[in-house]
């Protein structure tokens, strides 16, 4: 009997509370004085209908094997005797509902909403936008509602909070709800679906097949740019309930960034970053870096540039500062692949035969399909951008006096080194390894040649190969990271 009881414990989202509430407790008629108080709460059990039918057959198995009452198995399972016998009457339409909808907790579909007769209507008007891939807000199906229904209308006639409302509850009803976009592009989704697939399949995947003997992982490289803002100002806060107004101050030029050149292997080893912050742009790195890199950790390269963008002669000193030394330690007879997007830097002429030149053959992936298909912003751009940011959050805490200012570039050097370091092999490895859109075959983990043993051991020290490169490089470079 044990066992029977076991299946009807109740999760706690069955758990219904009910809660006795007074408004306006001091006879305040305005709405924002208005108090909420909760008292007498009590506690109430929800069935579906799959458990209802459960509780009756078992209700009937004690009644016919054991002889007992209905009032002894109600207090076993802690329903009462009449929810047992409504139950017990409406068991064949019960069992007629489950076969469709096991889930359902009533027999009754609530009151018809105002929606109801327009709702095969307004589900097209917002798929026909999701297949298009706009963004539908909740604002646009009321108005669509209302020019559907007419401007006569009992719905147009409301408020638009309560046409709001019900608009969530026809929401609710049809299991849609507001999503956080992931993916941003101007052409249709299947479009770029189809141009990321195609470029995966008939250019990424035979580039770098395991049966190609001059391939090795640690040699699958892919680089891109990405931004990081010096005030990471949230736009949520913890406040109390009620409150209307939420206040968040931001930093003065929070606008102010830095922009990161990241670079990894699909075997998880990340190569030294470029990390460009705004200045005057020079052959000696400008004012900025003359005078602040001695106080910059180690563990990245350090440029400025008007915009803080990639320029071609910043391009030009990320090939001969960070990919020349990494690549200069490929085996013999393996060929270097650099994976690029198609922004216009990575295209020119002149950088790509700087790159040629070094043996690395580069691959440009399609526009628009990045988002999807570049490990950098499949699997990297993400966890890291969180990790800098916890480090923003315990610099606001523990670290800075005036809120209002923004980090200085040492601050954002340093936290850009950290999180680098503390981001694992694995997520980069699994960057390259999108669902439908991996790089590489899920059942295959092996390399085809032998995996090189001192850049493994490079990335277990230090989580960068700069001390390496600084070694094996032709050319002199100073003091690391300058």
């Amino acid at each position: 009997m044990n066992r029977i009881l076991s299946l009807f414990v109740i999760p706690t989202q069955f758990i219904m509370t009910k809660s006795r509430r007074k408004f306006n407790r001091g006879g305040v008629a305005r709405g924002r004085e208005s108090e909420r108080v909760e008292e007498d709460k009590e506690e109430r059990l929800r069935f579906t209908i799959q458990q209802k039918i459960q509780i009756v057959e078992y209700l009937m198995v004690r009644m016919d094997e054991d002889l007992a009452s209905m009032n002894v198995v109600a207090d076993e399972l802690g329903v009462s005797t009449s929810s047992l016998s409504r139950w017990m009457n409406k068991l064949p339409i019960y069992r007629h509902i489950a076969k469709n909808d096991q889930v359902r907790f009533s027999l009754s579909t609530g009151r018809r909403g105002q929606l109801e007769d327009i709702s095969a209507e307004l589900f097209a008007f917002v798929e026909d936008l999701r297949e298009n891939g706009y963004s539908v807000s909740r604002k646009m199906i009321v108005v669509h509602a209302c020019r559907v229904l007419g401007p006569d209308s009992t719905f147009s006639l409301k408020t638009y909070a309560a046409r709001a409302q019900s608009v969530s509850r026809w929401m609710a009803k049809n299991d849609l709800t507001i999503r956080t976009g992931t993916h941003q592009a101007q052409a249709h989704p299947q479009t770029v679906a189809s141009a990321a697939l195609d470029f995966i399949i008939n250019i990424a995947r035979p580039a770098v097949s395991p049966d190609l003997p001059y391939r090795h992982r640690n040699f699958i490289i892919n680089m891109d740019q990405t931004p990081v803002f010096f005030s990471m100002h949230p736009t949520k806060s913890v406040d109390k309930v009620g409150t209307r107004t939420v206040n968040i101050r931001i930093a003065k030029n929070g606008s102010q960034r830095a922009t990161v050149a990241v670079c990894f292997t699909a075997s998880g080893i990340q190569l030294p970053s470029l990390v460009i912050f705004k200045g005057k742009e020079s052959d000696k790195g400008g004012k900025i870096i003359r005078d602040e890199c001695a106080s910059y950790p180690a563990g990245a390269i350090y440029a400025t540039q008007e915009k803080a963008w990639m320029s071609e002669s910043l391009m030009m000193m990320w090939i001969q500062k960070i990919l020349k030394p990494y690549v200069d330690m490929a085996p013999e007879g393996i060929i270097p692949l650099l994976f690029l997007d198609s922004y216009g830097v990575h295209k020119m002429g002149s950088v790509n035969r700087a790159i040629n030149n070094l043996g690395v053959q580069v691959i440009i992936i399609p526009p628009g399909c990045t988002g999807v298909t570049q490990p950098v912003d499949v699997g990297y751009n993400k966890p890291f951008k969180g990790l800098v940011r916890d480090k923003y959050e315990e610099w606001m805490v523990k670290d800075s006096e005036d809120l209002s200012k923004p980090p200085r570039r040492v601050d954002i050097a340093r936290w850009i080194v950290q999180s680098e370091r503390e981001m694992k092999p694995a997520t980069l490895c699994n960057a390259w390894m999108r669902h439908d859109l991996e790089y590489f075959p899920r059942a295959s983990t092996a390399v085809n040649v032998p995996m090189i043993v001192n850049v493994p051991m490079m990335v277990e020290e230090n989580n960068n190969v700069v001390s390496e490169i600084d070694d094996v490089s032709d050319e002199g470079q100073g003091d690391p990271g300058c």
